[in-house]
């Protein structure tokens, strides 16, 4: 393999990126979210593609080039480093980040997530701006004392929406005057409730005698004219992956809802999408797939890491494909 060095053409490249080619060769933990920093420092400094996988492959080889080393690490970046040196297969960090103590913000390409009360972090004007946020999709907890979640969510929306974007939640239903109520109080104002039929195991709602086989969305707007274009209130979906987590919900709905509702993302704009309620980061992937913005806010740190480590993967997968 032919290896342009880091020394090669140096002016060409920043001092960030060449702090960040130390950083690459030095880490373990961080080897994928590094290799997409640096792609993305790359192109900003206007180095070509192959020269930025040049530079990726060479501080890999220093990382973990060396026979024992390879030994030892853990899987995940052992694929990382395959799929950078041309293997077909798409690299999987999740292990590899998660067993990382997660830092408050995490910013990356266009995603950016926070660690802590959304209540908290949301109310900052430097976290989130007023009047910034195309659409809210959400999935609160559903027991009964985490209702009042409901109540910052409204808050949290009607603060950072823009006049005329949306939030659309998934609730329970047994909590439904309640939560309609507070969301309502907030500011916000009800348009319709959607509903998503799952094609997998039936659940149960003993004390409301009922056998669910899917879940309801209530969609709120702010402002006088709603915005986006026509949705479909009723869709079929697949089983809930809940690999991740027992909460975790399928993409395929946040997708939907953020096709519709949101405008894909341009070189300086376009669509930008919270979750503030995030758990592993299922909006996320939705909306960078969909090529928007997303903010994504967790109080729980391992939570957190996942969703942290979702994300990384998406872009190193998005960006190992450009290189």
């Amino acid at each position: 393999m032919a290896v342009i060095t880091a020394v090669e053409q140096q002016k060409a490249r920043s001092e960030a990126y060449l702090q960040l080619f130390e950083q690459l060769k030095a880490s373990i933990i961080n080897v994928a979210e590094l290799a997409v920093r640096l792609y993305e420092q790359g192109k900003r400094d206007g180095l070509p593609n192959k020269l930025i996988r040049a530079d990726i492959e060479l501080a890999l080889h220093e990382l973990i080039g060396e026979r024992r080393l390879r030994q030892i690490l853990p899987p995940a970046l052992k694929r990382a480093y395959r799929q950078l040196a041309d293997d077909d297969n798409i690299a999987s960090v999740n292990s590899a980040m998660i067993s990382e103590l997660p830092e408050s913000v995490f910013h990356l390409g266009s995603a950016k997530l926070l660690l802590g009360d959304c209540s908290e972090v949301a109310s900052s004007d430097n976290n989130i701006p007023d009047d910034s946020i195309d659409l809210i999709f959400t999935d609160p907890l559903y027991d009964m004392g985490s209702i009042p979640l409901y109540s910052k969510l409204g808050e949290i929306a009607f603060r950072v929406l823009k006049p005329g974007g949306n939030l659309i939640t998934y609730f329970p239903q047994y909590a439904l005057p309640e939560i309609i109520q507070l969301l309502t109080n907030s500011g916000l104002k009800y348009n319709w409730i959607c509903f998503v039929k799952y094609n997998g195991n039936n659940a149960f709602s003993h004390n409301n005698h009922v056998i669910i086989k899917g879940k309801p969305l209530l969609w709120f707007y702010k402002g006088d004219k709603l915005g986006g274009q026509y949705i479909i209130d009723f869709m079929e979906s697949k089983a809930p992956n809940k690999s991740l987590h027992e909460w975790q919900q399928t993409q395929e709905e946040a997708e939907y809802f953020i096709s519709k509702l949101t405008n894909p993302r341009t070189s300086t704009a376009g669509g930008l999408v919270l979750d503030p309620f995030m758990g592993t980061g299922t909006t996320g992937l939705a909306a960078l797939k969909a090529n928007r913005r997303f903010i994504g806010i967790d109080i729980n740190p391992e939570m957190f890491a996942k969703a942290r480590a979702s994300i990384t993967e998406f872009q190193l997968n998005k960006y190992s494909k450009k290189i």
